[in-house]
């Protein structure tokens, strides 16, 4: 009973914006039917033509679609679509999570001699998580570190080292369905972590030596950073010697080993 309901009031959902999208017949009318252009990725078809037709993408306010719009230089409607691969990153459900176009190609990918458009949107992992695919050669130029007598070492570590010399890319697509154990990661990772103090501060340690690491991540890599470093059985003389941001050191250090404290009688006892 209730995934009918649910069913019957995606597919009124989806009337209700479908009849609004064909209603819309020029260029004006796109904003005016709830329609948001994106103005930074109107592109011409024809660029080598002064009076070309254009490629006109914009996103449903309500429910944060793309639709695409294909218009003459009179402004009107030649062609629409919103059957896109984004419009179904989240499927039996209305709204997406895209949030950008971020880039847009015109290739002719099959070789038949028509030009292709090939969008690149970017959208937020609203539930779920990702799975990394790489190529065999790339990752074993960077193994995972051993240390011994832990169990665990965060994949990052390898990641953030790889994201330097080569480019990745985020593909939104089903690879598998799995479930969570019980006692999986997700559950038990804080303890699992600091009994492999050396991993993590290892991690930590690559993300605060890269340049590319936004202030807001530093930050919360320098705290746990010192906590996995007592963890580890350093002292903070040479924890502070190791690291290159010295300011950033002195002042997280206080609340970061305090909650050291913490973490070391809730979870090493």
């Amino acid at each position: 009973g209730s995934w009918y309901s649910v069913r019957s009031s995606v597919l009124a959902e989806y009337e209700e914006y479908y009849e609004r999208l064909m209603s819309i017949e020029n260029q004006s009318g796109i904003g005016e039917n709830g329609f948001r252009v994106v103005e930074d990725q109107i592109f011409a078809l024809e660029p080598d033509e002064e009076d070309s037709i254009l490629m006109v993408p914009a996103f449903d306010e309500r429910y944060n679609r793309l639709a695409l719009f294909i218009v003459d230089t009179d402004g009107v409607i030649l062609y629409r679509t919103e059957q896109l691969a984004t419009n179904h990153c989240v499927t039996g459900r209305m709204r997406q999570p895209i949030q950008d176009i971020a880039a847009v190609s015109f290739q002719d990918l099959n070789r038949d001699g028509r030009t292709d458009i090939i969008l690149i949107t970017s959208c937020v992992n609203e539930s779920g998580a990702y799975a990394e695919v790489f190529y065999t050669d790339i990752l074993k130029q960077y193994p995972f570190p051993v240390f011994a007598g832990e169990k665990y070492m965060p994949e990052d570590v390898v990641w953030m080292q790889m994201s330097g010399p080569y480019q990745m890319v985020h593909i939104n697509k089903n690879v598998y369905i799995c479930d969570y154990l019980e006692d999986g990661l997700t559950n038990t990772g804080r303890r699992m972590k600091i009994h492999s103090p050396r991993g993590m501060l290892l991690r930590s340690k690559i993300y605060l030596e890269n340049a590319q690491t936004c202030f807001k991540v530093k930050v919360k890599m320098m705290v746990l950073y010192i906590i996995y470093g007592y963890f580890a059985g350093y002292d903070g003389k040479r924890l502070f010697a190791e690291i290159p941001n010295k300011l950033l050191y002195l002042v997280c250090y206080l609340p970061s080993f305090f909650l050291y404290g913490n973490w070391k009688r809730k979870y090493r006892e």
